[in-house]
């Protein structure tokens, strides 16, 4: 039995509770925790008990559960994304498990939660960063100013903190030019393709979290732009939380002959059939849990430019492809002919590029 003072708290938000790539990249790190030993404690900052059934009843008790953090979500900049889940229920929740249990350290593994570390000792916190609010700020096309300020309060938080992990490599580079905090490099999924038979299609997906404005903005931005050469009706499959909103946002484009198929939501990543997944970032930095995900199950990736930023290039370059238009995009999936081999490439660099946060965290155990 571990002893309290190495035990790791980690505190989980409400998103894990539901599958989808936040609920995968966490079980992840819990495999890899009990694969090297270490010891951990997850607190939920709310309770699985809530229905996710009734969506009204959720949106409703989650909102009275995040006061005050709730009035914060009208504002629409990222920086405020650190108050959002501001809530009176779980800070006391936290207090008195803190006086409780003496923890080694305390995973905080979202921004949401950043406000808790207010509570625990500089030599205690690690961070979990998925992507940086600056440059989801940046995505937003938000004012410059904004950008600068969102930056340099980020700074400030992350230079009170003992390790940082991140997923992406390019903010990875970033934040070592401007930190002096231990950092590292961690995977979101298993070094091992998905077990499933691999036939190859033509088909092709959009696949992420839609209720995110963002996230829409760049598919609907990118498709406003286009003009398909194709006299035949070209389909494209739209999965993922939301989905329906970008549907009939995409369906308004008169000029395009596509067909947009609203899939909806999945549970296991093996549901998406097409073997093409398209990912369109106007401004910002690519959604590095969606690119690494879709390639570990086998999925080809074309996308804008800004859709591959954070992960290393090389890493990519048999996997996945710049495109500008959708008429490039249909003319290297008519070209290519997939092969199971270019993906067992991508997971040996991807293993030696990424590490296991198990084995960061047991150095950090035994570092102390």
């Amino acid at each position: 039995m571990c002893d309290v003072e190495n035990k790791i708290l980690i505190i989980n938000g409400v998103n894990t509770h539901i599958k989808g790539s936040g609920y995968y990249a966490l079980n992840h790190w819990l495999c890899s925790m009990n694969k090297f030993g270490v010891d951990y404690i997850l607190f939920n900052t709310v309770p699985k008990l809530i229905s996710q059934k009734d969506r009204l009843f959720l949106k409703i008790a989650l909102f009275f559960y995040f006061f005050p953090g709730s009035f914060f979500r009208v504002v629409r900049v990222p920086l405020f994304e650190i108050l959002y889940k501001l809530s009176l229920v779980t800070l006391l929740k936290f207090i008195y498990y803190l006086m409780k249990k003496n923890m080694g350290s305390v995973i905080f593994s979202h921004h949401s939660s950043f406000y808790l570390m207010l509570l625990i000792n500089k030599s205690k916190r690690i961070l979990i960063i998925h992507d940086l609010l600056y440059i989801r700020s940046k995505s937003f096309g938000l004012p410059r100013w904004i950008n600068k300020i969102t930056f340099a309060i980020e700074l400030e938080i992350y230079k009170r903190c003992k390790l940082i992990c991140l997923l992406s490599y390019h903010e990875y580079k970033l934040l070592s030019k401007f930190i002096n905090v231990r950092m590292s490099l961690i995977s979101v999924c298993e070094e091992t393709l998905s077990v499933s038979e691999y036939v190859p299609n033509k088909e092709i997906a959009l696949v992420s979290d839609w209720r995110r404005y963002e996230n829409r903005h760049g598919a609907i931005s990118f498709f406003s732009k286009q003009k398909v050469k194709s006299n035949n009706k070209i389909k494209i499959y739209v999965y993922g939380y939301g989905s329906s909103i970008l549907v009939s946002h995409l369906r308004k484009l008169t000029d395009l002959n596509i067909i947009f198929i609203d899939k909806g939501s999945y549970s296991q990543y093996d549901e998406i059939s097409p073997s093409f997944i398209l990912v369109c970032i106007e401004k910002g930095a690519g959604i590095k849990l969606k690119l690494i995900e879709a390639i570990c199950h086998k999925k080809y990736v074309l996308g804008t430019r800004p859709a591959f930023i954070g992960v290393p290039p090389k890493l990519l370059n048999n996997v996945s492809e710049k495109i500008e238009t959708i008429d490039e995009c249909f003319t290297r999936i008519n070209k290519l002919n997939l092969q199971q081999g270019i993906f067992n490439n991508f997971i040996k660099d991807y293993a030696a590029t990424y590490k296991n946060i198990g084995s960061v965290l047991k150095y950090e155990i035994h570092s102390r």
